[in-house]
Parts: structure tokens; C-alpha cells; sequence
């Protein structure tokens, strides 16, 4: 089953790994050196975005940087419950959510 999901991605999206065989990575989804070696680098929040048989790039994920805003992605139960009780008080219900 893996080698046909890896024949129908285009793309992958590989995390740091440090116990990644070379010979699947470089072999099976044909990294170079280079690659390989930052995909056995422990890296925090980072992901390397990797066409097939093309070009690569490291992305930095880290969401730190948004904040209060990150509360936006918050899909737990008691967020939403919270948010559906400030917006049924109206106001600035969004200013009050993200203070929070």
C-alpha cells in the first residue's frame, strides 16, 4: 500500500525524523542528501514540503506568532460554548473572545 500512495502524491509533507531510513526516503521518495540530513536534524515546528522528484522547502510552523489570535482556530466544545454566549450578548463580542 505505500508505494502507491507515494506513486499518487504529488506532494508530501515530511516531518523531522530522526530514525528515517535512508533508503526509503532517498530511494523511495527520492530525497537528496541534503534533504535527508535536515530530515534527521530534530527540528521544532518545522515541516519540509517536497514535490515529487522536484524541488523542496522548509516551512516554519510555528503559530506562536499569531497570538490571541490563534483562539480563532479553538474548536474545543467549551470554546465554541463560550463564543456562542458572548456573541448572544452582541457587542464587541469579538474584542471580549479574543481578551480572553
Amino acid at each position: 500500500y505505500g508505494r502507491v500512495l507515494v506513486e499518487n502524491s504529488a506532494t508530501y509533507i515530511l516531518y523531522p525524523n530522526a530514525t528515517a531510513k535512508k533508503e526509503a526516503y532517498i530511494g523511495g521518495l527520492g530525497l537528496t542528501e541534503t534533504e535527508y540530513r535536515w530530515l534527521m536534524t530534530p527540528s521544532k515546528r518545522q515541516v519540509m514540503v517536497k514535490r515529487r522528484g522536484g524541488e523542496s522547502t522548509i516551512l516554519d510552523v510555528d503559530l506562536a506568532v499569531l497570538g490571541n489570535y490563534l483562539k480563532v482556530f479553538d474548536s474545543a466544545a467549551t470554546s465554541v460554548a463560550a463564543l456562542t454566549k458572548l456573541r448572544a450578548k452582541g457587542g464587541e463580542w469579538r474584542h471580549a473572545y479574543l481578551a480572553k
